[in-house]
């Protein structure tokens, strides 16, 4: 079973999130020594990860923000947080970042926290890391899959209409065994649905999580052939399999199936994917297309299908729960279930649905344990079910599976129960599936607890068939108490042991299968645990007890004891004995062991598990804001220290001024985020708390006092020019010696908000692994200053800017009018026209500038009417800027104005000249001291120019910062004037920096650089978006174009512009063709041991819009002559990609770049000559002939006709200069087509279409 998710088919307030994309990868099968053409190709690697290359998912959130989360090569997480626009609630989206010891990271807006603090909202809804992997983030969606907990256990018509009532919902699907309903919003309405379910009844909003699908020798291992025997097969007996479907047409699989439904729109029941009809010939093939050599175990039983897995393998937990929910419905005796979620904080729907679903039904759940050991606590939801039997896996020696999932689960219980065999099984293939190894035309050999799994779902039809009457727990018990125990494996990671049905079967009498403790505390009292033995049989049977519990901690003496040695069990009868355990004797630890019970031919084994943990004291928190009272918001982690797993408890608090909690004795971790809001919840303040160490050992009282909060604040020594304070973002991480961390932080700019940022002093210093604080400031020189007069006095206007929203340009003396609040009539009778419209308002300004700008004022001046913290925001549409102040600094201009007129002088601009970036860097413990100074001389200096085709914009960019001490990384979006320059000053160490650029607010296309450090006072230039836009090769990406005996890589970025060392994501369509010696053939079928001549063509198209209208099309052919790699050749990177002992060479293919001098607006002069410089490169590692000669061609009607510009002459190091001569008139823009080529059969030519524009 692969356990995990299924990949799954408003504007923002800062537009500087990063489209999902990637290179064109193409990986090009080999033909082996050997092979002929056409045969398969042998696989190759393609893991991004070992190409260096960043993975970008953007997600959106259940409120409606999106969260763009950026993994690069080396594993470091990075996010950016947008708000949603257009709510006009004019608050401020504060962005909370959370890490715990799993690596998973949280992203929680600020207006979930009154959700998340009543319950009403699972926090998994903001597992960002989670959300991507389970394919959010994939494009071609409109909507997002919720489930929505009602309480009580409502009719299924009620359930339908409940959800049918919320905004946005545009499918629902009731789900009565949990009183739920799983739904999909249209995403656009996220926002509505989001208020509407926390204002409405009583409900719990719950992600829809993605699940994942997780015999000659196997079967006869777990003894079902004696079994048949016995004239048990399973027939009678009702079996649901809960996957990817079947394949109606196999051989084995014929007459098995009673009944089937889809649960996956779109799709029937016939499987696509192969891996439901593997699972369904393992219950109950007859192995008719192999003589019988690959029957199932239990090949009369009869099958009922459920198809919850798409054909890709992957499916939401809502179709799942359908989907169990169905096969009760249709009698179903057992259900196997071949799949799985990860298991995380908060609820766990699809183990509460097997639970309820199991005790109405009788059904008994067979659920594979998942694939992701050897770790612990590894077990797959649902098969943390307790009533589930859950299935690890072992080989056909009955050994251990490395990756079959182990226990205990989250809450301690004993997980597996029971293991089968689960490692190159053979069962059906279905028609048309590439999956596992194929074993012939009709079955096919995979590993994984998927294939377990089955093995125990048929040994339960065959138990039922021969006991009618048992229900669920009886099955599972009597399976389990006759298992196959390994004598080197632990309770938690083997349950029980393998299944062994002929035991099962043979015996007249079973156990109960485990005595599971779970979590026991050392104050408890003793513990006890009742073991039944349940005898069918016609004579009494007496047992002799031993109880063997060293495989975990040792139990001293007296720590767990029997009530008997021996039990007798009457005929049809039972007998019970008692195991108890004594925590005050054992002491902090996991124990587990078995009970087995052996005479008159019978063997029995119960698996005993439990986990003493320490003793527990209360600890008493108080949270005050900087107001003093009650913290407005407070988001809590407590990270335990001791227990061995590294726990981390988060918890969110809304305006609770004290909270109380029982912790076990040991030493933790505490930091938290402390809000304090103004009367209309616009956050005042925003403080950092972390308390390193924290031991527990008796009552303990902690208050968190933002009052005694010092500010983050940063200067540069030496800058003479104003400057404010454009984003800030915030970490606190504590980090285990082991790697385990855990971290809090917030993530979004501030420039348009006067809320403050504070760190509130340790008391503690880490003694156990590290702590670090970072504070990441972003200053600029100011967008819009401002001051005016009265009396002589010249008085100073703070200003604030939207992030979105027209800029106030130029300098200018605008005579200021009091309008109000804004409305209408507050307009009357006042002439507006180039003059300052000041009104009373806070927060988000779009109906007032609409307003204004009907009445041509030449910008509003909006002044909070009350104390508190000021912000302005805008949707980025409005014809008037918009500029704010704080109550305090315009109650005394309104009062002057109120007396006379009053001029306020204002001089902006469209983009900030510079901007520095610094760290605030503490480690061991927040200091008292939190202020950052830096000279100016320990900045390198960032000289960015942004092209733009055609007319100036406002467009995007984000820096990405990573430090060394530091695993997420921060990103400090901007909006720059393109065209335009901008320099950035970064402060220079160890730090890595890369900048990301979007074209325009209409754009898809994204420009990108690898990070890297730079030296203090170093000037580095670079050019966005100068034309051409054409395909090239990304710096550090190793073996991109390479070949070895595995296969070969050709790997382009699709687009990059004039600069080397950029490449371009998104908005572009790749289609590559292959040709061999002048014969088109597959990808697969490309390269042939002996020499030949190769041509790969690329056809890039672009998407283009209003603001982008250059380089739509390129069209490249890359010829060259290659052979297969001789014996211990090597290339840069080839062991990244194809692993050690691989010949491997570097493919001789000629790249273009080109600096066409073009100016900002992507413009040359029409009738001038235009001198254009021309590079070739090769791969890295190439070492053969030059490039000799070159050809440019250049044409002014996209490409119908051409004019030679000549052969210009290629210097040694590959690059020429060709003048390129334009008509005056006639023409508008300029195609270009360039070929360059070697002495040695390299040869490429590249059509760039539109290349630029001609201006007159």
């Amino acid at each position: 079973m692969r356990t995990g998710p299924v990949r799954r088919g408003g504007g923002a307030v800062r537009g500087s999130a990063l489209l999902a994309s990637a290179f064109a990868l193409v990986l090009l099968g080999p033909v082996l020594p050997g092979q002929a053409a056409g045969t398969a190709p042998v696989a190759v690697r393609t893991a991004s990860a070992a190409h260096g290359e960043a993975h970008r998912d953007t997600v959106t959130l259940v409120t409606g923000d999106t969260v763009t989360v950026t993994t690069d090569g080396a594993g470091r997480v990075a996010v950016d947080a947008e708000a949603v626009a257009g709510t006009s609630t004019g608050v401020a989206t504060t962005f909370r970042t959370e890490q715990g010891p799993s690596g998973d990271t949280y992203v929680i807006p600020d207006s979930a926290g009154e959700g998340l603090a009543a319950g009403r909202l699972d926090r998994e809804l903001f597992n960002v890391t989670r959300l991507a992997a389970d394919g959010q983030g994939a494009p071609g969606s409109d909507t997002l899959p919720f489930i929505v907990d009602y309480p009580g256990t409502p009719a299924r018509s009620t359930l339908a209409a409940r959800a049918g009532d919320v905004p946005g919902v545009t499918h629902r699907t009731p789900l009565t065994s949990l009183g739920a309903a799983a739904v999909d919003v249209e995403k656009d309405a996220l926002h509505a649905f989001y208020r509407a379910v926390l204002d409405g009844p009583e409900a719990v909003v719950r992600p829809d999580r993605r699940v994942r699908a997780t015999l000659d020798v196997s079967v006869p291992q777990i003894g079902a052939p004696e079994v048949w025997k016995s004239g048990y097969d399973g027939t009678g007996v009702k079996v649901a399999v809960l996957d990817s479907g079947i394949d109606f047409g196999h051989p084995d699989l014929e007459g098995r199936v009673l009944d089937s439904e889809s649960f996956i729109p779109g799709q029937d029941v016939q499987d696509g994917r192969g891996h439901g009809t593997h699972v369904a010939s393992t219950v109950a093939g007859s192995g008719a297309a192999s003589d019988g050599k690959y029957k199932g175990v239990a090949p009369g039983a009869g099958l009922l299908i459920g198809k919850v897995l798409d054909n890709t393998g992957n499916g939401d937990e809502s179709t799942v729960i359908a989907g169990m929910e169905w096969a009760v419905s249709q009698g179903a005796d057992i259900v196997s279930m071949s799949l799985g979620a990860p298991t995380e904080e908060g609820s766990d729907l699809l183990s509460e649905a097997v639970d309820a679903l199991s005790e109405s039904s009788g059904a008994l759940f067979v659920i594979a344990a998942g694939n992701t050991g050897p770790g612990r606590s590894t077990v797959a939801s649902p098969g943390t079910a307790r009533t589930a039997l859950t299935v690890g896996a072992v080989d056909s020696q009955d050994r251990l599976a490395a990756f079959s999932g182990r226990g205990p689960t989250a809450t301690g219980a004993l997980k597996p129960e029971i293991t089968a065999p689960g490692v190159g099984i053979v069962a059906a293939k279905a028609a048309g599936t590439h999956i596992g190894k194929d074993v012939g035309e009709y079955y096919t050999a995979l590993d994984g607890t998927s294939m377990a799994t089955p093995h125990v779902a048929g040994a339960a039809a065959l138990l039922k068939q021969q006991h009618p009457g048992w229900r669920a727990g009886r099955l599972k018990d009597a399976l389990v108490s006759a298992a196959q125990t390994a004598p080197d494996d632990e309770v938690y990671e083997q349950g029980a042991g393998r299944v062994a049905v002929d035991r099962a079967s043979a015996q007249s009498v079973t156990a109960t299968g485990t005595a599971d403790f779970g979590d026991v505390r050392d104050e408890e009292r003793k513990v006890s645990r009742d073991v039944v033995y349940t005898n069918d049989g016609d004579h009494a049977v007496t047992l002799s007890l031993a109880l063997d519990l060293g495989r975990g901690s040792t139990v001293p003496e007296g720590g767990a004891t029997l009530s008997a040695d021996t039990v007798t069990v009457p005929a049809h009868d039972s007998a019970a004995v008692t195991l108890t355990v004594d925590p005050a004797r054992t002491g902090t630890g996991r124990y587990d062991g078995y009970l087995t019970a052996t005479g008159d031919g019978t063997h029995l084994t119960t698996a005993v598990g439990w986990t003493e943990q320490p003793p527990k004291h209360t600890v008493h928190f108080t949270f005050t804001g900087r107001d003093g009272k009650p913290g407005g918001q407070t988001n809590l982690q407590i990270l335990n220290m001791t227990s061995g797993d590294a726990e981390l408890q988060s918890i969110t608090f809304m305006g609770d001024g004290t909270w109380e909690t029982q912790l076990p004795e040991g030493d933790y971790a505490l930091q938290a985020l402390v809000t304090t809001y103004d009367t209309n919840r616009i956050p005042l303040a925003v403080d950092t708390f972390a308390e390193p160490e924290l031991t527990v050992d008796g009552d303990r009282t902690v208050r968190i006092d933002a009052r005694q909060a010092h500010e983050l604040t940063a200067r540069v020594d030496g800058e003479r020019a104003p400057l404010e304070r454009a984003a800030l973002g915030v970490t606190a991480r504590r980090t285990l010696g082991d790697g385990a961390t855990a971290a809090i932080g917030i993530a979004n700019g501030v420039s348009d908000r006067t809320t403050r940022y504070g760190a509130i002093a340790s008391h503690t210093t880490a003694r156990h692994g590290t702590f670090d604080l970072t504070a990441e400031h972003r200053l600029r020189d100011p967008l819009v200053q401002g001051t005016w007069k009265a009396g002589g006095t010249t008085h100073r206007l703070d200003l604030l800017t939207p992030d979105l929203g027209k800029r106030f340009t130029g300098d200018r003396r605008l005579t200021a009018v009091d309008v109000g609040t804004g409305t209408e009539a507050d307009y009357a009778g006042k002439d507006l026209t180039g003059k300052l419209a000041v009104v009373r308002a806070n927060g988000w300004l779009v109906p007032l500038l609409a307003t204004a700008a009907q009445h041509h004022a030449a910008a509003v001046l909006a002044i909070r009417p009350t104390e508190g913290a000021t912000l302005v925001q805008d949707n980025g549409n409005s014809a008037v800027p918009g500029l704010a102040v704080s109550h305090e600094q315009g109650a005394e201009l309104l009062a002057t104005l109120a007396k006379g007129p009053v001029t306020v002088a204002l001089e902006g601009r469209a983009d900030s000249r510079f901007t520095y970036t610094a760290p605030f860097h503490a480690t061991g413990s927040i200091p008292e001291r939190t202020a950052l100074t830096v000279r100016t001389d320990r900045f390198a200096r960032l000289v960015n120019t942004f092209h733009a085709d055609g007319e100036a914009r406002i467009a995007d960019d984000v820096l990405t910062v990573w430090h060394p001490w530091e695993k997420a990384a921060f990103r400090i979006g901007a909006r720059h004037l393109a065209p335009g320059t901008r320099t950035d000053y970064v402060y220079a160490a160890d730090s890595q920096y890369a900048q990301t650029v979007r074209a325009s607010d209409l754009s898809d296309t994204y420009l990108e650089e690898y990070p890297e450090a730079h030296r203090a006072r170093a000037t580095v230039r670079r050019a966005w978006g100068a034309a051409p836009m054409h395909p090239t090769l990304p710096r550090r990406i190793s073996c991109a174009l390479c070949r070895s005996d595995l296969g070969a890589s050709f790997l382009l970025a699709p687009y990059g512009d004039g600069d080397a060392t950029h490449y371009g994501m998104g908005a572009s369509t790749s289609t590559f063709t292959y040709r061999r010696d002048g014969q088109q053939v597959p990808a697969a079928q490309l390269f042939v041991p002996e020499e030949a001549e190769y041509r790969v063509d690329q056809s890039v198209v672009r998407r283009t819009n209003a603001l982008e209208t250059l380089g739509t099309r390129t069209d490249t052919a890359y010829t060259f002559r290659s052979k297969a790699p001789t014996t211990g050749a090597t290339a840069p990177g080839c062991t990244e990609v194809f692993g050690t002992g691989h010949p491997c060479a570097v493919l001789p293919v000629i790249l273009l770049g080109y600096d066409l001098g073009v100016d900002g607006d992507n413009t040359a002069r029409a009738g001038r000559a235009l001198p254009v410089r021309i590079s070739t490169l090769r791969p890295d590692g190439y070492r053969g002939p030059r490039v000799t000669g070159m050809r440019v061609e250049v044409s002014y009607d996209d490409g119908a006709t051409w004019t030679d510009s000549g052969r210009p002459h290629v210097r040694p190091d590959g690059s020429a200069t060709a003048v390129l001569h334009h008509p005056r008139t006639g023409a508008e823009h300029v195609t270009l087509r360039v070929t360059a080529w070697d002495d040695a059969g390299s040869r490429t030519q590249q059509t760039v279409v539109r290349a630029y524009a001609l201006r007159r």
